[in-house]
Order: structure tokens, then C-alpha cells, then sequence
């Protein structure tokens, strides 16, 4: 992402607040889903940057319940 000439680095909490707000899921419910501490939440909203396994487990309980909630019964 570049902005007036300069490079931006998106946070993975930045990404993961876009893309739980875009599946209409709670992040904090997230983390949750994933087992990973809530104390690691509010870390990383405070600035401590997530390491990107942590963040892919996020991720993928929010895939896991986007794709959950689609889900037509037979």
C-alpha cells in the first residue's frame, strides 16, 4: 500500500479488524474461536504487532465461521 509516496505497513490486527468487519463477526470472539488468548488481543491493539501464525489462526476461525454461516442445509 503506498500513500503520497511513502509505504504503509498494514498491521495484522489492521487486516483482521477489515476482514472480521467484512464477515460481521466480532474479532475478540475470534481470537477466541482460534484459542488464542484474549491477553494477545489486547496486545496487539495496543501496538504490539502479532506474529503472522498467530494472525493466520485468527484468520481462519473467521474463514471457518464466514463459510459456516453460508452453509445451506440439505
Amino acid at each position: 500500500m503506498h500513500y503520497k509516496g511513502k509505504m504503509m505497513i498494514n498491521k495484522y490486527i489492521n487486516q483482521l479488524e477489515d476482514y472480521a468487519e467484512k464477515h460481521d463477526v466480532s474479532l475478540i470472539q475470534m481470537f477466541k474461536l482460534a484459542k488464542v488468548p484474549t491477553s494477545t488481543y489486547y496486545r496487539a491493539k495496543n501496538g504490539v504487532d502479532l506474529r503472522f501464525d498467530t494472525a493466520s489462526k485468527v484468520a481462519k476461525a473467521i474463514r471457518t465461521i464466514s463459510l459456516s454461516s453460508h452453509t445451506l442445509p440439505y
